[in-house]
């Protein structure tokens, strides 16, 4: 009973630093999400590059509105819940793996690192699934609107409406049409890979340095480490990151794919194969970030409430 309520608290606790920790990494790097969805989203030009497009944006519709306050809400939201989730589940996890596997004994390796960063990834980002569409399609479809038409005036969707307005908005109307689960598939398998990537690269980085000598745990290792989990997380989930994008997004029209093999097979016809790792730079731009903000903070968080630095 000791061992289950110690458990308990530990998990709660956990849970309680890793979601605070994201939301203020969220807060902090919407801008640089919204531009990696929106450099995604767009059709391939020649003549541009990753910093032209950029500069156009903040050239004609501000660094705040065209990419900051765009899905704001939505990505705090949506963040928060799947990574409270899989972080919140993850040391514990882990722990379990490793007794099962090599007993009392045994020591944690890189296999039961991704393994539970997959495992508790694959059910934060399942049950977060409608709030990550909802996100995905603001950030997509961002740009100015006219407020008397409704229209969007420029972005991917320019010419037509919005899907959603807000995140209230958002789940009101999948709630009525159906759909909350759509892209659940590419986002779930994107999602566990990130999560086992993170846990490989962030863990594993720890644990080496400690067991090595090489770095004490404070805050170089940990930075350190967040650098190395970014870098891992981005290349396990990359081409699931660029198919879940396109196909939550839709078509250029606006309407949805038949399925995800139609839309991967646009994706081949268009760029090849190494299409789908087009949003790399951006994805690794915004994920390095957000993981040297997140991360330590994270730390920090787990030794106020307790639990001390992850072991």
């Amino acid at each position: 009973m000791v061992e289950i309520h110690r458990s308990r608290r530990e998990l709660a606790a956990n849970t309680v630093a890793s979601g605070g920790s994201i939301t203020a990494g969220a807060l902090l790097l919407n801008w640089l999400d919204c531009f990696r969805v929106r450099w995604q989203v767009r059709p391939p030009r020649a003549e541009e590059t990753i910093l032209s497009h950029f500069g156009a944006i903040v050239r004609s519709e501000g660094l705040f509105q065209g990419l900051w306050l765009q899905g704001l809400a939505a990505n705090v939201c949506a963040s928060a819940s799947s990574y409270a989730l899989r972080v919140g589940a993850y040391p514990l996890l882990r722990d379990a793996l490793v007794l099962a596997t090599d007993g009392e004994a045994g020591e944690k390796g890189g296999h039961h690192m991704f393994v539970a960063g997959f495992a508790s990834g694959l059910v934060g980002f399942l049950l977060s699934t409608p709030l990550w569409q909802i996100k995905t399609r603001m950030h997509a479809e961002a740009g100015v609107r006219c407020e008397a038409t409704g229209k969007m005036l420029s972005g991917a969707a320019a010419g037509r409406a919005p899907h959603f307005l807000s995140v209230r908005h958002g789940l009101h109307r999948l709630a009525v049409e159906g759909g909350a689960f759509h892209g659940a598939t590419p986002l779930v398998i994107r999602g566990a890979l990130l999560s086992g990537g993170q846990q490989l690269g962030y863990d594993g980085t720890k644990t080496i340095c400690k067991r090595q000598a090489l770095l004490e745990d404070g805050p170089l290792l940990h930075l350190a480490a967040s650098i190395a989990a970014a870098g891992v997380a981005c290349t396990f989930a990359a081409p699931f990151d660029f198919l879940q994008t396109r196909y939550q997004s839709g078509r250029a029209d606006g309407t949805q794919w038949g399925s995800l093999l139609e839309c991967a097979r646009a994706m081949v016809a268009e760029g090849g194969g190494l299409i789908f790792f087009r949003g790399w730079i951006p994805f690794f731009g915004r994920l390095a970030p957000l993981f040297i903000i997140n991360l330590p903070l994270y730390e920090r968080l787990r030794r106020l409430l307790g639990l001390g630095y992850l072991e």
